[in-house]
């Protein structure tokens, strides 16, 4: 919402490659459709583009990024344009994931002093099951941030080398950062299960949080069933069902 650029993708009848095309936003009809639960500020509208034309300069094949390859990481030689491109997305997708687990688990600290259970004297964060919580939340969301990393730096060693990373690695990348982001959403969630209805309020940041992080953990690329059944049959010999 914020852009002078907007990418979009079409499929180019005569070779029937899908290809992305970097558009002036004022060439672009932003469609008013994305009225979410969660994820409201990313201002994620539908985009419509009519009869425009886009150098070639301005374009670049969805099919040579995948791999690191596509005219611009040609031109300019560096590692961080030859990196596998899917990858880099499920990290750009799940890092705001880990970021917001982290918010979720502060914020519960800091209410857990003051909050005192129905039905009980003693305030929360005297309680031994709220104090083991704590401890399993943040195994969950520190392992997950390792995972990440540990792609990151796997993936930077792709843009590093000559040869380009293979579908299997790509296909484990992606199991790898749905794991990720759904132990931070199991975390979030069990948090936001224990800080009761009070929390629910409009101006409460774990509400909020909550519903970030089931909205990006519901995305496409984050189902878990598709991408592991996906790795399922690579690592079995079969081909993949799906684009990768």
């Amino acid at each position: 919402m914020h852009s002078d650029w907007a990418l979009v993708s079409g499929l180019i009848k005569e070779t029937k490659e899908v290809r992305l095309f970097a558009v002036p936003i004022e060439q672009v009809e932003i469609i008013d459709t994305w009225h979410m639960d969660g994820m409201a500020g990313t201002g994620s509208h539908d985009m419509a583009v009519n009869n425009i034309f886009v150098a070639t300069r301005h374009s670049q094949t969805v099919s040579a990024m995948t791999i690191g390859r596509g005219e611009g990481a040609l031109a300019h030689g560096t590692a961080m344009f030859r990196m596998p491109m899917m990858p880099i997305l499920y990290l750009a997708a799940g890092a705001p994931a880990i970021g917001a687990a982290r918010g979720a688990l502060k914020r519960f600290i800091e209410r857990a002093p003051e909050r005192q259970k129905f039905g009980s004297r003693q305030k929360q964060s005297e309680s031994v099951v709220t104090q083991v919580l704590v401890g399993k939340s943040k195994a969950l969301i520190d392992a997950a941030e390792v995972i990440a990393k540990q792609v990151a730096l796997e993936c930077m060693a792709w843009g590093e080398a000559d040869d380009i990373c293979p579908l299997p690695e790509r296909m484990r990348y992606r199991l790898l950062v749905n794991q990720a982001v759904r132990m931070v959403r199991d975390a979030v969630r069990d948090l936001f299960e224990n800080s009761g209805a009070n929390a629910h309020r409009d101006d409460e940041p774990l509400q909020r949080i909550h519903r970030d992080i089931h909205t990006i953990s519901a995305h496409a690329v984050f189902d878990m069933d598709v991408v592991a059944e996906q790795f399922g049959r690579l690592a079995l010999g079969m081909e993949t069902t799906i684009p990768l």
